[in-house]
């Protein structure tokens, strides 16, 4: 089975790399934690492990970067549903004033709208895609953590704290009405060009039928709150499986 961290890198999108969760530090900082070997003896009495103290010292530096990788992504997240609706703005007013006024759009026009459009929805994909690979990604560092540092379990008690929290980033994550009401406006978007267009208008987005991108961008963003909250299991699973 492919390790999380190559297939992290694999899926990634080139231009967004930089905003993703950076697993392999993370991965590395636990790694650390592992009580290192002798020379080639099995022995685990033959090993130099960590004290109580050393070991709470990798989890409270893991907690913070993490946080930090969390509050990065978030705001990476919320700032592309801003750059969405913004451009999902501007081409509802200007077919609303087409509709008001009664033009007519020409079929460069209509070529024009349709190309942005469906920029648009592809990128909602991607977002989708985007939040998916890193709440897996935080579903599975944190699995990772409590495995190497036994005896300070962390899962479930920050999953728990950071999403009571009144200004919890971890939270952002669990609410996807943003995606909703972009792929919202992107269907009412496709309406009002065909009804300013008039007569046949083919959809050069979402395959043979536009719904079929509705209806599985609704099911995928609405599986992210069930997994991120399914620490410790599904792990033996294809990675997207599941959304």
């Amino acid at each position: 089975m492919v390790k999380f961290g190559k297939e992290l890198k694999r899926q990634q999108k080139e231009e967004w790399r930089d905003y993703y969760i950076h697993y392999s530090m993370l991965k590395k900082l636990l790694e650390d934690s592992i009580p290192k070997k002798i020379g080639n003896s099995d022995d685990e009495n033959l090993s130099i492990k960590l004290t109580n103290e050393e070991l709470e010292g990798i989890s409270t530096k893991f907690l913070f970067l993490l946080d930090s990788e969390i509050e990065n992504i978030v705001l990476f997240y919320l700032s592309k549903e801003g750059e969405l609706a913004d451009s999902l703005r501007r081409i509802m007013n200007h077919l609303d004033t087409k509709q008001i006024s009664s033009e007519s759009l020409s079929s460069s026009e209509v070529t024009e709208l349709d190309d942005e459009l469906a920029r648009i929805g592809y990128e909602i994909v991607d977002l989708t895609y985007y939040l998916h690979l890193n709440v897996t990604g935080i579903r599975k560092i944190l699995k990772k953590h409590d495995k190497n540092i036994r005896k300070f379990q962390l899962a479930a008690e920050y999953l728990s704290h950071r999403t009571t929290e009144p200004d919890s980033q971890l939270l952002q994550l669990y609410h996807h009405e943003g995606i909703s009401a972009l792929t919202g406006t992107l269907r009412h978007c496709y309406e009002k060009l065909k009804n300013v267009f008039g007569g046949s208008f083919s959809y050069q987005f979402a395959l043979s039928d536009e719904d079929v991108f509705f209806e599985i961008t609704h099911a995928k963003v609405s599986c992210l709150v069930y997994l991120i909250l399914r620490i410790g299991e599904m792990d033996d699973q294809p990675l997207f499986l599941f959304c």
